[in-house]
């Protein structure tokens, strides 16, 4: 995400890691501090590239990557997620009905009907449509007074597909591409096998590198970072490995 910070105190060049133009001292108002993951997910003032590269290169495919995220929380319903859905049932017919709906720590779901944000015909037709149904307490629960008989709405919503998942994985190999020159440096940046990798990170549109260049894991704390994969020789590669926080958990 574009961050502007103006640096003060540089006395040699610098290359941007990204478009590997040079920069000097007169230069100084032209570069930024990337922040590597974005700020929206846990990121920090870490890398020194072009403002350039930082706000066009990395502007779009940083939000992709949070919309994907989100997207994930969304549809499953994860815990410490809030969000606003359109929803219907039989009774609203070809209409919705706009809810706010909260998952808390322990997954209990809470919801609210957004009446001036709904059509108002489906809106109480929904309010009516309100059914019980009978579970026999015997069986199905440990509350010494519970009759069985619960009420209830019954109701279908949309999944969430607002997430561009080609997009997003360009964000994360632009993640792990700037880890690794946080910890190698500028010789990092010579290896012309890095080339399409920056490619790529310029021109996000384009298919470049094809997928998968990135796995789910759940690594130990003790991986994360820069790791040197170097056999079997035919993987042999930089594995990065780094975590992705939210206001709903860490991925």
């Amino acid at each position: 995400m574009f961050h502007k910070k103006i640096i003060k105190n540089i006395d040699y060049g610098c290359l941007c890691p990204i478009c590997l133009n040079y920069f000097d001292q007169r230069d100084n108002s032209l570069l930024t501090f990337d922040h590597n993951p974005p700020k929206s997910l846990g990121g920090k003032d870490d890398v020194l590239t072009c403002e350039t590269c930082n706000n066009v290169a990395g502007h779009k495919i940083d939000k992709e990557l949070l919309t994907a995220l989100k997207e994930i929380e969304i549809n499953g319903f994860k815990a410490n997620t809030k969000f606003r859905k359109r929803i219907k049932n039989d009774s609203t017919k070809n209409e919705t009905v706009t809810a706010d709906f909260t998952i808390g720590k322990n997954n209990e779901i809470v919801m609210n009907l957004i009446k001036q944000d709904s059509n108002p015909v489906a809106y109480d037709n929904f309010i009516k449509s309100k059914s019980m149904s009978y579970s026999n307490p015997m069986f199905f629960t440990d509350e010494p007074f519970y009759s069985g008989w619960t009420t209830g709405y019954k109701f279908t919503i949309e999944k969430e597909q607002k997430s561009d998942e080609r997009l997003s994985s360009i964000c994360l190999l632009k993640i792990a591409y700037l880890i690794a020159y946080q910890k190698l440096g500028h010789i990092f940046l010579f290896n012309q096998n890095l080339d399409k990798v920056r490619e790529q990170i310029k021109f996000p549109e384009r298919e470049i590198i094809k997928n998968p260049f990135w796995i789910h894991f759940d690594f130990p704390d003790e991986c994360l970072g820069l790791n040197l994969i170097t056999i079997p020789k035919e993987l042999k590669c930089f594995l990065i490995i780094f975590d992705l926080e939210t206001k709903a958990g860490k991925y």
